[in-house]
């Protein structure tokens, strides 16, 4: 059944599964039973594509997952452009040289993927987000790398709105026409120097897309808990 809006047109199943399609000219009425392959709307001018969602029993599920959009392929490779330590001191959050890190500081991560099939302008300098990104500590010294933590996972489910800052670092922005959007993670907001012996180690992050490609990238830091007496 199509429930149809302004600019999408939502199309619902008996399982409790709706399909969105946004960005479109809805030339179906709502209540209207539609069938496989049959138009529902146009793309409207300016925006060059169809933004596709989806929903299982009220809940956004990840199209791009294992099996559910196919035979459509991921093949670009996700990047992880750049990481960085911040201190949270009082109510602003100021960026801290990399090479010695003391008390507790956040470790952030801007990373990315691009579009498998690059839309039209204006939207051709999109980027998407990866499915995973996970981080570790490394010691430099060559003993055996810390345990993986994940700081995002929508290879299963997509967050809600509510917990786009818990996600998100400050700087992210989506995309716009003719401007591609900033992804900044919080890799951990709260990291506490003092869970790690003193020493060198390498944050070494790794972003993953859903077809298993994945991109990487460290920067080295020295854990110094003494720093500061």
């Amino acid at each position: 059944i199509a429930v149809r809006g302004a600019d999408h047109v939502s199309v619902r199943r008996p399982n409790r599964r709706v399909f969105g399609y946004w960005h479109v000219r809805p030339v179906v009425r709502s209540g209207e039973h539609v069938r496989m392959h049959q138009l529902l709307g146009y793309v409207i001018a300016g925006w060059g594509h169809v933004h596709f969602a989806e929903a299982v029993a009220g809940l956004d599920r990840p199209p791009l997952r294992h099996s559910a959009l196919t035979p459509y392929r991921e093949t670009a490779q996700p990047v992880v452009d750049s990481i960085w330590v911040e201190r949270l001191d009082g109510h602003t959050l100021q960026s801290v040289a990399p090479a010695a890190v003391s008390g507790t500081v956040a470790f952030v991560a801007d990373a990315y993927q691009l579009p498998t099939i690059a839309p039209p302008a204006p939207w051709n300098r999109s980027r998407l987000v990866p499915s995973l990104l996970r981080w570790r500590l490394i010691p430099a010294d060559g003993d055996p790398p810390l345990a993986w933590h994940v700081a995002a996972d929508f290879r299963y489910r997509l967050e809600p709105q509510s917990a786009f800052s818990a996600v998100y670092a400050p700087g992210t922005y989506q995309n716009k026409p003719d401007r591609p959007g900033d992804y900044r993670y919080w890799l951990t907001p709260s990291f506490d120097s003092t869970s790690v012996p003193n020493g060198a180690y390498f944050v070494d992050v790794e972003a993953t897309n859903i077809s298993g490609g994945s991109g990487d990238d460290s920067i080295e830091i020295t854990i110094a808990n003494d720093l500061d007496r």
